[in-house]
């Protein structure tokens, strides 16, 4: 099995764009479409022969566009107006982008899981029990380890620095550190696991 010739124009058109998709023509959110779209075709390219085919489409870029504009970006943004419309449109895209990339990468952690235990999800996937999957995939001790360690990085790599502020080491941030703590508790890891739980119901296909 190969990729097929309109896969691979894709993918060296791709690589060549990236840095170019947002232009005026060009909407936030077909952008961020056409991101994930080659984000696929990059992982059909080169990482084929890792995913099972049925499972290397799952897309949920609208639950997380969802997320990230009506309920992400009101916990730490201000009614108005600056008129930095691009730059501000162009943050946005980066970000979704970040965080579709972090959320899809599950489908690769659950092929890993899935084939170090077949035996355990094998049941589950045939059943198609969405209940089962997500409590083995869950281990909150991990996910409480992972919010605390992201909180710790937004506290060492967002501190805003000043070298005339005698109240530098009281720790100013550019973002709360516990909202990115929230964001992994809440959406980010929840999200991760849908994405296994999606491609495992139809890893046995």
């Amino acid at each position: 099995m190969n990729p097929s010739p309109e896969f691979r124009v894709l993918w060296w058109s791709t690589l060549s764009k990236r840095q170019k998709l947002f232009t005026p023509s060009l909407s936030t959110s077909r952008c961020f479409l056409f991101d994930k779209q080659s984000v696929h075709a990059i992982a059909f390219e080169s990482d084929w022969k890792v995913l099972h085919p049925s499972g290397i489409s799952i897309n949920i870029n609208k639950t997380i566009w969802d997320m990230y504009f009506n309920q992400l970006l009101p916990l730490f943004v201000r009614d108005g107006n600056d008129g930095n419309y691009v730059p501000t449109a162009t943050c946005d895209l980066h970000c979704l982008q970040a965080l579709s990339r972090r959320i899809h990468y599950g489908k690769f952690v659950a092929e890993i899981k899935f084939m170090d235990a077949p035996e355990d999800y094998s049941p589950a996937i045939r059943a198609q029990d969405r209940a089962t999957l997500m409590s083995l995939l869950t281990f909150k001790n991990v996910e409480e380890m992972v919010k605390q360690r992201v909180e710790k990085k937004a506290m060492v790599f967002g501190q805003e620095v000043s070298l005339n502020d005698p109240d530098d080491k009281k720790g100013k941030y550019k973002v709360d550190p516990s909202m990115v703590s929230h964001l992994y508790g809440e959406w980010v890891m929840p999200l991760t696991k849908l994405v296994q739980v999606e491609y495992l119901l139809r890893r046995l296909d």
